[in-house]
């Protein structure tokens, strides 16, 4: 039995794709690898974990963050990091969908940040119009909330938690294995602050 061999023409080579773990750090320009969380040139955040830490931002900030982390994933996109940064930048700039693709992608490649898994939930949320947003759908939210409540059982995620269920499912007269109540109680049970609720209802609302 003859076996089957692909041969390359002469003078061809095969050419990989480039896979860099550096980018250039969106507050002074320095290149820096994408696992740095403080750039060791400027000693700003390169990376980020909540929409506070990028809340504040000046608009031409955020498109120098924005741009670098584009840039960098253009050459690395498997770096949950820098992924779940985007998605924090795009999230802050009302751009959901996008944002929610992030996340997804910052999952896909690795993260086990519960942060990830919150701010999954809370994209998808914002990304649909609430009366759009069908049962099945409203449960995915929940697990996913669930498992960041898994991860780290924050006062705010329970209070969101609480939130959706209340929107999404008790307005609608549907049965779910908990209530609003409960979650608001162990969103109490964790030290709720009034601060909490404000920052949580400005992710939800605004």
């Amino acid at each position: 039995m003859l076996g089957l061999h692909t041969h390359q023409p002469a003078g061809q080579e095969t050419t990989l794709p480039t896979v860099s773990n550096t980018m250039t750090c969106p507050g002074c320009g320095e290149s820096v690898s994408m696992d740095m969380n403080i750039c060791a040139y400027c000693r700003r955040k390169i990376t980020f974990t909540s929409v506070k830490d990028v809340r504040g931002m000046s608009a031409t900030d955020s498109m120098k963050f924005l741009r670098a982390y584009k840039d960098a994933l253009a050459t690395n996109p498997n770096h949950p990091a820098v992924q779940m940064s985007l998605g924090l930048m795009q999230f802050d700039r009302g751009d959901y969908a996008n944002a929610l693709s992030a996340f997804d992608a910052a999952v896909s490649h690795g993260s086990d940040d519960p942060e990830t898994y919150f701010y999954r939930a809370v994209s998808r949320f914002r990304a649909t119009k609430p009366i759009h947003i069908k049962v099945t759908e409203a449960k995915e939210l929940l697990e996913l909330l669930d498992i960041a409540i898994s991860m780290n059982p924050l006062p705010q995620y329970n209070y969101v938690k609480a939130y959706l269920i209340r929107r999404l499912i008790e307005k609608k007269g549907i049965a779910y294995r908990e209530t609003s109540s409960d979650a608001m109680a162990a969103a109490r049970a964790e030290h709720l602050s009034d601060a909490d609720i404000a920052d949580m209802d400005a992710l939800l609302t605004t």
